[in-house]
């Protein structure tokens, strides 16, 4: 047991260096400090079975993001080459990005700071709308076209004069 929580506590010292779960494991592997290798999938289980290694492995996790963003600062002097480090930089930001929002997130603003009431702004919007309306009706208006056919019948000869006459006294209720 004795054995176990050493390698527990070597876990959580490495962890808040800033090292990941694998590169933990690897480290601890290769100092061969224990008689059984330890792997992430072993940590994973010790995190899920005991409620004290996991909330210690959470605030390990915590310094040692806090220990990688302080590494940003000297990133340069530890990689030369001016590519590799700026992906190196480019990754670390990302994930404390991720893992860390609060701190070193976008910080995206979503306060109105608008004082205008709402109230009185459909207020302003329905008079807005009534005054467009009453507008182009009086418009409609003004550009209305008569299209009605004022063109009166002209007959041709007096028999269709009579024809029309005829036509407009017959009575269709009447019996013959």
């Amino acid at each position: 047991m004795d054995d176990i929580n050493a390698a527990k506590n070597s876990v959580l010292e490495l962890t808040a260096t800033g090292h990941s779960i694998q590169q933990t494991c690897n480290i601890i592997n290769d100092l061969c400090l224990f008689s059984k290798n330890v792997n992430p999938h072993t940590v994973y289980k010790w995190r899920r079975k005991d409620d004290r290694f996991a909330q210690d492995y959470a605030r390990a996790r915590e310094i040692g993001f806090e220990v990688n963003a302080e590494q940003l600062r000297t990133i340069h002097d530890d990689i030369h080459d001016v590519q590799k480090a700026k992906l190196a930089s480019d990754n670390t930001k990302w994930l404390l990005s991720k893992v860390i929002p609060k701190t070193y997130g976008d910080r995206i603003d979503v306060n109105v700071t608008d004082n205008t009431a709402f109230g009185q702004a459909l207020v302003a919007l329905s008079e807005r709308r009534k005054r467009l309306i009453s507008d182009q009706s009086a418009t409609a208006e003004t550009q209305l076209i008569d299209v009605t056919d004022k063109t009166e019948r002209l007959h041709t000869d007096s028999e269709s004069v009579a024809k029309t006459q005829a036509d407009e006294n017959i009575d269709i209720f009447s019996i013959d």
